[in-house]
């Protein structure tokens, strides 16, 4: 009797919990469904937002590819145009850097200052790596230098590139020693060159440019 007693009991206790359990999963069961779908949906979102993302990037690396082919085809006006159209409205690597090649091609076509507003931008772009700033900063000042500009103000903006540390250092300085030639001041345009000529870090290129100006200067 006990034994039977005790299995009676025993389905009693598991009608109960399964009588439990459905009344739970009417209770909670569309939130756990509803949870469900929202991972699954969630996953699928992100899947297909990194299949946009990857699309677009490799759509804008295509153009900006078919942009450096008109660049080095003689078509400047056109690749200008083009690397205008991949920066406009972005902020990504691929703007900055077709925001540097557009400024480029201007300088090339001789609108020095056009090419001095895109570097400015750049300068102060918030997104853009320092070296890259200053890199503009110096790309600027050498095109300010080609065109009407005197020179005058570039001393505090290329100051802090000159420095040991700072990738650039050596084209800022040849900008000071242009800007100082270009206002009279033979000395500190001597001094800068000797600087370059004497460093032994200094690229080949530049070193050999240094040096034939220090002969002009001399002379």
């Amino acid at each position: 009797m006990a034994e039977e007693n005790d299995a009676l009991f025993k389905e009693i206790d598991e009608e109960l919990r399964q009588d439990k359990a459905n009344k739970l999963w009417k209770a909670y069961g569309n939130y756990v469904i509803g949870g469900a779908l929202a991972l699954v949906i969630g996953v699928g979102g992100f899947q297909a937002w990194q299949t946009y993302d990857i699309n677009q990037r490799m759509a804008r690396g295509m153009a900006f590819d078919a942009a450096k082919v008109l660049g080095s085809g003689n078509k400047s006006d056109e690749a200008i145009a083009a690397f205008g159209k991949i920066a406009e409205g972005n902020s990504d690597g691929y703007a900055q850097l077709a925001r540097f090649r557009e400024a480029g091609l201007l300088a090339g076509k001789g609108d020095y200052a056009a090419a001095v507003e895109i570097y400015k931008m750049l300068s102060e772009a918030d997104g853009l790596a320092p070296q890259y700033r200053d890199l503009a900063v110096v790309l600027g000042a050498m095109q300010e230098l080609n065109g009407s500009g005197s020179g005058t103000t570039l001393t505090d903006r290329l100051g802090s590139i000159i420095d040991a540390k700072n990738p650039w250092r050596h084209s800022a300085r040849e900008a000071l020693a242009i800007a100082a030639l270009k206002n009279g001041d033979r000395t500190k345009a001597r001094e800068h060159f000797q600087n370059l000529a004497d460093d032994a870090t200094t690229p080949q290129g530049l070193a050999q440019r240094a040096g034939e100006m220090l002969k002009t200067i001399i002379q």
